[in-house]
């Protein structure tokens, strides 16, 4: 049996001016709405420059917690289209960032990670993603419904976010205790620049443990006091 393989580069464009940015390089169908008025999850399929540019699909995505874009294009046009926003953006200061950076910024807004916060095991609620389960708002079934309708909301964990009174690195894995005793489990971490380099992770904690609780977090080189960070 032989599979197709659609390979794609992916460009992430966020912050502030990014709109405005990609409202002058994406030419759309009038068929498609602009890049100005999209909303949440809107993408569509354009072309960078006008109607005979090379294609692209841009979605109103992103894992910055600040406005932002993703736009895929052929991995042979990728060098192009780079040079494209690359000029484009140097009046709005445009910047390349890392996936180190990235990743800080999606931690600080928590938002999940696959492998992380989620993985085929793993309860949607305790990802912190239930809403997009319908079990109240559609009657049609689907698989798992009838498990996680058993389940009662006490027994589950919940991600949370909980800042380390340390510089000391958390890592993914590392436990958080309730005073001697293992409660919860990091599942991401960074070094924050807005907490004074402190870090700043997602875990999984019983929902029914008060905030007021010893936490702290446990790793091979010793233990750190936390405290809580809503997001």
């Amino acid at each position: 049996m032989r599979v197709p393989c659609i390979c794609a580069t992916l460009y992430l464009t966020a912050g502030s001016h990014s709109r405005e940015l990609l409202a002058q390089l994406v030419w759309n169908a009038e068929t498609q709405t602009a890049v100005k008025q999209w909303n949440w999850f809107h993408f569509m399929v354009g072309r960078l420059g006008g109607p005979d540019g090379m294609p692209l699909m841009v979605s109103r995505t992103g894992y910055t917690g600040e406005l932002g874009f993703e736009v895929w294009c052929h991995p042979d046009h990728a060098e192009r289209f780079w040079d494209a926003i690359w000029e484009a953006g140097q009046q709005y200061g445009l910047a390349p960032i890392g996936l180190d950076a990235l990743d800080m910024l999606r931690i600080e807004a928590g938002l999940i990670f696959a492998g992380h916060e989620f993985c085929p095991e793993t309860n949607p609620f305790e990802a912190g993603i239930g809403f997009t389960v319908p079990l109240k708002s559609k009657e049609e079934d689907f698989v798992g419904r009838e498990a996680l309708a058993r389940q009662t909301p006490e027994s589950r964990h919940k991600l949370m976010g909980l800042v380390i009174d340390s510089t000391e690195r958390v890592e993914h894995g590392d436990q958080v205790l309730q005073g001697r005793f293992p409660a919860g489990v990091v599942t991401s971490a960074t070094q924050s620049r807005c907490s004074s380099n402190r870090s700043r992770c997602a875990d999984w904690l019983p929902i029914s443990l008060p905030r007021d609780t010893g936490w702290r977090s446990a790793n091979s080189t010793g233990t750190s006091n936390v405290w809580w960070q809503k997001w």
